[in-house]
């Protein structure tokens, strides 16, 4: 709850406005190709760019799950299902 009150209350309305808003460094022009600048087809590349940010230090600062690796090597996890492990 507290990670979709931060994402959606405070830096997606940041990054949105840097690609939508008139004045945003993206949207201002800010390109490597002179007169080429950020182009947004429906909102997907900052949806979709602030959602994968967020997954990537999620999972980086959750680390793998308990149990996966003991003294570095892998260790196989038992299925959850039973149908799939017959």
């Amino acid at each position: 709850l507290y990670i979709s009150f931060c994402i959606t209350g405070i830096v997606y309305p940041v990054v949105s406005r840097w690609a939508w808003y008139g004045d945003g460094w993206l949207a201002d022009g800010f390109s490597v190709i002179e007169g080429v600048s950020y182009q947004d087809f429906a909102g997907s590349g900052v949806v979709h760019l602030t959602g994968g940010v967020a997954a990537l230090w999620g999972a980086a600062f959750c680390g793998p799950r308990l149990g996966r690796f003991q003294f570095g090597s892998p260790v196989n996890l038992p299925g959850h299902s039973i149908p799939v492990n017959l």
